[in-house]
């Protein structure tokens, strides 16, 4: 069963269960919730995040070392490791603001 609203000036709003009345279906209206189960990332795809979010920034970590952070951050979500490499990649900024003289 369909609980009908009047759309009071909304012609735009019509729909193809009320074509001629001005009146909209409740059930179109109001969104459908489902949630999906999407899986934390495993250690080889960690891995590669970091890779990727690093991207050309210049380092000196090998593979090993990438798998090694990836073995420590076990149920880290994917923004979980972005956030993470991005901190990493502000800390000389961090540094250069707290300097009080400078070599």
């Amino acid at each position: 069963m369909c609980a009908v609203l009047p759309a009071i000036g909304r012609r735009h709003m019509r729909t193809p269960l009320c074509p001629k009345v001005h009146m909209l279906c409740a059930d179109v209206l109001v969104p459908r919730l489902q949630r999906i189960y999407i899986p934390l990332p495993e250690v080889a795809a960690r891995a590669h995040m970091f890779k990727v979010h690093l991207g050309d920034t210049p380092n000196a970590l090998t593979q090993r070392d990438f798998e090694e952070l990836a073995r420590r951050t076990d149920g880290f979500s994917g923004s979980d490791v972005a956030i993470v490499v991005k901190d990493v990649l502000m800390e000389p900024v961090r540094k250069t603001q707290d300097a009080t003289h400078f070599r």
